[in-house]
C-alpha cells in the first residue's frame, strides 16, 4: 500500500469548513456542522482514491458517497453528495494554502459549488492524503433536503400530524365537486398504516376492516388506501409538503379516481422521519345508506 501523508488534519479540517461556511454566509445560508462520521467517509475515500488510483465518486468497490457516509455511521439523512478534486505536481504534505486552493477550484465548478452551497444539507467532512506528488481531497455533506418548490429564504412554519391531517382534507376538498368529510374512524386506519421500518412509505395493508375501531366496522361497505412519499424534502411537516404530497396522490390514476370520487369520508396520516422522508396516507370509504 502507498504510505500517505494527511497534514495536521485537524486544522485543516477547521479550515476547510471555514471557507465553506464564508461562502454559505455570502449566499444567505446556514452553516454546516462539522460531522465526524463524514469525515470519516471523506477521509476513507481520499486515502482509497490515493492508494488505488481510483479517482472517482465510485468506489473500487463500486460504493456510492451516500454508502460511504452511511457506512461511517452518518444519520441516514436522505440527502447526501460530495465533492472530490486531486492536484498532480505538487508537495504531497497536505497545507492549508492547498485547502484554499481546492476550496477555490471548487468554487469555480458549477456543480461543486451546488454542493457547497446547497440549502438542504446541514453536516459536513473533510477528508485529504497526499503521496509522491499528488494529493486527493474529499468533501461530504449531509442533511434532510428541502420541500420541493420552496423559495430560496423561505422557511415554512412546521406542522405536528394533526395540523396537517387538517390541512390536507381541506386541500382535498378544495380539489373536489363536492367535500368529503373528515371521519376519526378512517384516520384511525391510516395512522396504523403508518411505516415502521426505514424506507417504506406506509406498513403492508392487510385487512383494512379489522384496522377499523370495532363499534365501526358495520357502517363502511368500501375502504381504500392510497400512499405517498417523498425524500430530501426537509426535516418537518409544513404546508408546502402537504401540498405535494396530495398532489402525488393525485397524478396517480387509482388514487386520483378514489379521492375525487364518490366517496363519504376520509382520513389521512401525515409523517416526516426528521431525516428528509415523509408521506402521506389516506384511506377513503364509503359508508351502507
Amino acid at each position: 500500500m502507498t504510505p500517505f501523508l494527511t497534514g495536521p488534519l485537524a486544522d485543516l479540517r477547521a479550515e476547510a469548513l471555514s471557507l465553506v461556511n464564508t461562502a454559505r454566509d455570502a449566499a444567505g445560508l446556514l452553516w454546516l456542522v462539522p460531522s465526524p462520521a463524514l469525515d470519516l467517509a471523506a477521509q476513507r475515500h481520499a486515502e482509497a482514491m490515493l492508494t488505488g488510483g481510483n479517482y472517482s465518486h465510485t468506489g473500487a468497490d463500486g460504493s456510492t458517497p451516500r454508502d460511504r457516509i452511511l457506512a461511517a455511521g452518518a444519520p441516514p439523512f436522505t440527502l447526501t453528495s460530495e465533492n472530490i478534486a486531486r492536484i498532480d505536481g505538487c508537495d504531497p504534505l497536505p497545507t492549508t494554502g492547498q485547502v484554499r486552493n481546492l476550496h477555490d477550484g471548487w468554487m469555480t465548478s458549477p456543480p461543486h459549488r451546488d454542493a457547497i452551497l446547497s440549502p438542504g444539507v446541514s453536516l459536513f467532512g473533510f477528508g485529504i492524503a497526499g503521496a509522491a506528488s499528488s494529493l486527493f481531497a474529499v468533501q461530504t455533506f449531509a442533511g434532510p433536503g428541502l420541500p420541493r418548490g420552496l423559495r430560496p429564504g423561505l422557511s415554512p412554519p412546521a406542522l405536528g400530524p394533526r395540523e396537517a391531517a387538517d390541512r390536507a382534507i381541506a386541500a382535498l376538498n378544495a380539489a373536489r365537486l363536492s367535500p368529503i368529510a373528515r371521519a376519526s374512524a378512517l384516520e384511525a386506519v391510516a395512522l396504523a398504516l403508518l411505516p415502521d421500518v426505514p424506507g417504506a412509505i406506509m406498513r403492508t395493508a392487510g385487512d383494512l376492516f379489522a384496522l377499523l375501531p370495532p363499534a365501526e366496522r358495520r357502517e363502511w361497505r368500501r375502504l381504500e388506501v392510497h400512499a405517498a412519499g417523498e425524500t430530501a424534502s426537509g426535516g418537518a411537516l409544513s404546508d408546502i409538503d402537504v401540498t405535494n404530497l396530495l398532489a402525488d396522490l393525485l397524478a396517480g390514476a387509482g388514487a386520483r379516481a378514489a379521492l375525487l370520487g364518490p366517496a363519504d369520508a376520509a382520513g389521512f396520516a401525515l409523517w416526516a422521519d426528521g431525516l428528509g422522508a415523509k408521506g402521506a396516507i389516506v384511506v377513503v370509504g364509503e359508508r351502507f345508506p
